[in-house]
Parts: structure tokens; C-alpha cells; sequence
């Protein structure tokens, strides 16, 4: 029910493919299990969250300018940025927990 979960139906979209593409591999590699439902949904939403968070790094860049007429602004570090690394991070470890890492499946 990514309905309830996401309101674009892009993401909605590709939600639903991502779940198709993940349990079809658990499925294949006979992992699938209904225990695992959760944590396949938590690495559905974090590859969504990458990809939102790429988008914006994408557009607008690694580093955040500082604002304009305040002279003690600086430049950062994004925090889109930040959460896109959180969230390939977290992916990994979900992929790595779940068995489909491609580095796990030796």
C-alpha cells in the first residue's frame, strides 16, 4: 500500500518496482519470507529517499551557498546531501541483512 506511504505517483510507481524487483530476487534465491516484509519495505523507502535526496544534489549541488546579505553566512555542506548518503548507507545494510548485497551472495 504505497499510497499510504508516498502521495507522488512516480515514486508510487517506482516503489512498486523496486518491491517487484527485490522480492522477485529473495523469491528466486528462496530468502523470501513473510519475516522479511518489513525490512524489504524500509530498503523500498530508502531507495526512494535516495533518489529524491540525488535529485536535489543533482540541481543544485554538493555545497549550499550562503545566504545572500548576511555577512556571516558560509557555504555548507547540503543537508539533501547528507541524507543521500544516510540513505545509501542505510540501503547497503538492509541489502547486506536481507541477502541481496552483490557483494553478500557469495
Amino acid at each position: 500500500d504505497w499510497e499510504s506511504l508516498f502521495s507522488d505517483v512516480l515514486e508510487i510507481a517506482a516503489a512498486r518496482e523496486h518491491w517487484r524487483v527485490i522480492t522477485s530476487e529473495l523469491k528466486d534465491r528462496q530468502l523470501l519470507a513473510p519475516a522479511n516484509a518489513h525490512s524489504v519495505q524500509r530498503l523500498v523507502c530508502a531507495y526512494l529517499m535516495f533518489d529524491r535526496m540525488y535529485r536535489e544534489v543533482a540541481e543544485n549541488g554538493v555545497v549550499s551557498k550562503p545566504k545572500r546579505g548576511n555577512p556571516k553566512a558560509i557555504a555548507r555542506i547540503s543537508p539533501f546531501f547528507t541524507a543521500m548518503r544516510e540513505a545509501g548507507a542505510d540501503a547497503a545494510s538492509l541489502e547486506a541483512e536481507l541477502g541481496i548485497s552483490p557483494r553478500r551472495r557469495t
